[in-house]
């Protein structure tokens, strides 16, 4: 019985690791693109909505940089969409900020 319990033991550990990378191939391909797309593209954000309107506090910046990348994930679906899409990305990233801008300019504060 013991050389069954043995087996039980790889067994669970394999399903383990097997469920481990599952949910790592997964999350490297969140919503249609990459994990560190995602990061990029609110890393650039955060950064331009910095440089471009200091007068405001980090976390309004990041609120924006939230709802904006959250639109271009919803927008362009994946990844691929997006890298072969004609858009121009400038006048749509700044159409996704300005609808943002809008929604948390008419959010009522809790």
């Amino acid at each position: 019985m013991n050389f069954n319990n043995e087996k039980l033991k790889y067994f669970v550990f394999s399903l383990l690791a097997v469920a481990t990378l599952l949910l790592i191939y997964l999350e490297a391909n969140a919503f249609g693109f990459k994990v560190q797309t995602l990061r990029q593209m609110w890393q650039a954000c955060y950064m331009t909505s910095m440089r471009v309107e200091p007068q405001f506090p980090p976390q309004y910046h990041a609120m924006i940089c939230d709802c904006t990348v959250d639109k271009g994930r919803k927008w362009y679906v994946t990844e691929h969409e997006y890298v072969k899409s004609s858009d121009n990305k400038t006048v749509m990233w700044s159409a996704f900020v300005n609808d943002c801008k809008y929604e948390i300019a008419n959010t009522k504060a809790v």
